[in-house]
């Protein structure tokens, strides 16, 4: 309890630093609330344990996720989220459905599903990613990964109702570095294509978010590419991220 007690000192005083605005007593009050669930689904390859090791989570090993994965993270605000990283692979559905199962029952306040506009990356081999003698990813295989997110949306979705006291969903359109170049249309589709049509009516009970983002700036498929977003911008849209979730902290208390 005294290293707890330290922490949150060291961690108040950081948080006015960085111009929160927040007293300490009332940083010390949130640091002792009860963690907020946040579910974080998506397709494999989309970067969902990037994205939490972006958030402080342990350091990614470049495997896929197997099992559920919860760790805590301090917003500094002093509240706590309890993220929980669900495997993506078709092949442990039953280990998402004990995630859903919960969600379904109200013990789960968020849901952040991860999406990348089909530049998932591929446990196998690379030849059908690119075109021929390119460097140039395959339309094939950004539609059939688009197509995976839809499936494994429907997964959940369909099930989605007020009695499950969900509150918000946010889709976290990851992978920024290598699509930013068409940002229009890719917020364009997840907004207002096929996948935001799966949403119709969830948003008179749960409110719906989509946020660019980018957890690594790195080359896709072991391969370079033409990269389109700098540090400072992908350090710009964690910021937003961070900003989205305390803000619907706020709305939930």
């Amino acid at each position: 309890m005294i290293s707890e007690i330290c922490n949150a000192i060291t961690l108040a005083d950081t948080a006015q630093k960085i111009g929160k605005g927040i007293s300490k007593w009332e940083y010390y009050l949130n640091r002792f609330r009860k963690p907020l669930r946040i579910a974080v689904l998506g397709e494999s390859g989309s970067g969902k344990s990037c994205f939490l090791n972006s958030f402080g989570g342990k350091e990614y090993s470049g495997e896929s996720t197997r099992f559920i994965e919860p760790f805590i993270y301090i917003l500094p605000t002093g509240q706590r989220i309890e993220f929980f990283d669900c495997p993506g692979q078709a092949t442990y559905r039953n280990e998402r459905q004990k995630i859903k199962t919960r969600i379904l029952n109200g013990h789960f306040h968020a849901i952040i599903n991860v999406v990348c506009y089909g530049y998932n990356e591929s446990e196998g081999t690379n030849v059908k990613v690119f075109r021929t003698g390119t460097d140039e990813v395959a339309q094939k295989y950004l539609t059939d990964n688009r197509k995976f997110e839809i499936r494994q949306l429907k997964e959940w979705i369909d099930d989605i109702n007020s009695q499950t006291k969900l509150r918000w969903i946010l889709t976290l359109i990851n992978k920024a570095d290598v699509w930013y170049e068409e940002e229009d249309e890719v917020m364009n589709y997840y907004k207002n294509g096929e996948y935001s049509q799966l949403f119709n009516g969830i948003e008179r009970f749960c409110t719906l978010h989509y946020i660019p983002y980018c957890s690594t700036i790195s080359p896709f498929g072991g391969k370079p590419m033409i990269l389109h977003i700098s540090e400072n911008d992908k350090r710009k849209l964690h910021f937003n991220v961070v900003k989205s979730i305390q803000k619907f902290i706020l709305n939930v208390r």
